[in-house]
Parts: structure tokens; C-alpha cells; sequence
């Protein structure tokens, strides 16, 4: 399981790392995940709380602690994959900001496990 879990975050790391021209934050801890249902039908958003202060998220706007998901919707739920995996067992994440924001929110593209 871990191998597998291990090759998903190295596959949504290259995956990331193609997509996107940003940067990745060293290794972090993830503190709270949440995700909100849109009852608009607009879809779901998915977004974390980091509890070390991350060097490379860009600033937008408002000071909020959450950073929001990012990619389709396959890559948001192998993204909520990797965290709820680090979150659980204690595990630090490297985060790849893709550089963008969504409102107050800095976009979360990439997760690994560290």
C-alpha cells in the first residue's frame, strides 16, 4: 500500500510539475482539510491549513490560513488522497504552488509525501 500511495504522489508530482511553471514549498504538515459542497451546483472545492508557515505561497489578498486545491477533478481527489494519507499518519507534504490564486486563496496543484 505504501508503494502504491508512494508511486501516486510521485506520479501527481511529475503530473504538477509539467502543468504548471511554479514552485514547490519544502516539507510541511498539514493541520485541516476541508471540503465544501456547493449547494449552487458550481461543484465541491477542497482546501488545507499547513501548520509550518509555507515560504513560497504567493500572497493573495486577505491573510487566510487555507490554500485551495487546484486541477481537475481527478487531480483534486488524488490530491485530498495524499493529504488525507499525510494527515493521518503524521506525515510531512512538499506543496507545489502553481503561482495563482482563487480569491483570498493560494492554489495548491501539487502534493508529495515526504
Amino acid at each position: 500500500m505504501k508503494k502504491l500511495i508512494s508511486s501516486f504522489a510521485v506520479l501527481t508530482l511529475l503530473v504538477a510539475a509539467n502543468a504548471y511553471a511554479g514552485v514547490w514549498n519544502p516539507s510541511v504538515h498539514i493541520s485541516e482539510i476541508e471540503v465544501n459542497s456547493d449547494v449552487a451546483g458550481a461543484g465541491s472545492r477542497a482546501f488545507l491549513i499547513l501548520q509550518e508557515g509555507a515560504a513560497s505561497k504567493p500572497a493573495c489578498g486577505a491573510a487566510t490560513p487555507y490554500v485551495q486545491l487546484q486541477g481537475t477533478t481527478e487531480n483534486i481527489r488524488n490530491l485530498i488522497g495524499i493529504a488525507t494519507t499525510a494527515f493521518i499518519n503524521s506525515r510531512p507534504v512538499g506543496v507545489f504552488f502553481d503561482g495563482t490564486c482563487t480569491g483570498p486563496y493560494a492554489n495548491v496543484a501539487g502534493l508529495a509525501l515526504r
